[in-house]
């Protein structure tokens, strides 16, 4: 499968070149800048139950692409807190609107744009004792997930599979799907569980595309956070057969420009 007479890698690396974000230092830049615009405002709002502030999601796990949140910040809360979790994310929301931006309220994060950088703020409630686990709050189902953030930014971070990440993201976004990002790099990561670190772009992202069509159905992906979250029950099963159904259709494609682009 080529794209004139470039190579399928040569092609994805381009894509890549094109899509995917930023360099590390340059995502810690923008972490930083808006880390530093965002803190007054965190600080009031915690009103003194503030545990930490760091970077998390795709922007910290490497695998951001253009066009998606750029900064995602992690608000941790201490567990004495006596809030509850939905208290505690639609008043953040409110806090930061009262300052003068345009906010989104979206699953477990708020959206708000500064500059030209998209942030996502995750408010989270600390478990107590010595740990990293957290409880967000969950708005589509109005209910609440226990979480190990830190945990599941290492878990990408370790598995040297951004890139195929990345592609898969992009080609989610090419053919309109819904396929969570964290459903996405559970499938990369049992895709190629067992190929070597320095496979090939093309040959990867093909056995990732291999992968969907086989297994998506079916696939038990579980949060690498917290085993009793079940990722994969995150998709309903119309969005599960219609990624199956895209990944089938671009295997069969002759040309990567009508695979992902």
């Amino acid at each position: 499968m080529e794209h004139t007479k470039m190579s399928g890698s040569d092609y994805l690396h381009n894509i890549l070149i094109k899509k995917a974000c930023c360099s590390e230092t340059d995502r810690l830049n923008q972490y930083n800048l808006v880390k530093r615009e965002l803190m007054p405002i965190i600080n009031q709002w915690s009103a003194g139950y503030l545990e930490e502030v760091f970077q998390s999601g795709s922007s910290a796990k490497g695998t951001a692409i253009k066009g998606k949140s750029d900064v995602d910040v992690f608000i941790s809360i201490k567990s004495s807190c006596d809030a509850t979790l939905q208290r505690m994310y639609e008043t953040l929301g409110e806090a930061v609107r009262r300052a003068g931006y345009n906010i989104r309220y979206q699953n477990v994060s708020i959206g708000l744009k500064i500059g030209n950088i998209d942030v996502d703020l995750v408010p989270g409630k600390k478990d107590p004792g010595n740990t990293n686990y957290h409880k967000l709050y969950v708005s589509k189902k109005q209910s609440w997930r226990q979480t190990n953030v830190k945990l599941q930014i290492q878990n990408i971070k370790n598995s040297q599979r951004a890139k195929f990440i990345q592609l898969t993201k992009i080609w989610r976004d090419c053919h309109r799907l819904d396929f969570p990002s964290m459903n996405i790099e559970l499938i990369v990561l049992e895709a190629l569980k067992g190929y070597p670190y320095d496979i090939s772009l093309s040959e990867g992202f093909l056995q990732v595309l291999r992968y969907i069509e086989d297994k998506i159905l079916y696939a038990y992906l579980i949060d690498p956070g917290n085993s009793a979250n079940i990722v994969s029950d995150d998709m309903a099963s119309q969005e599960k057969i219609a990624v199956q159904q895209q990944a089938r259709n671009s295997l069969s494609q002759q040309y990567w420009g009508g695979i992902i682009w």
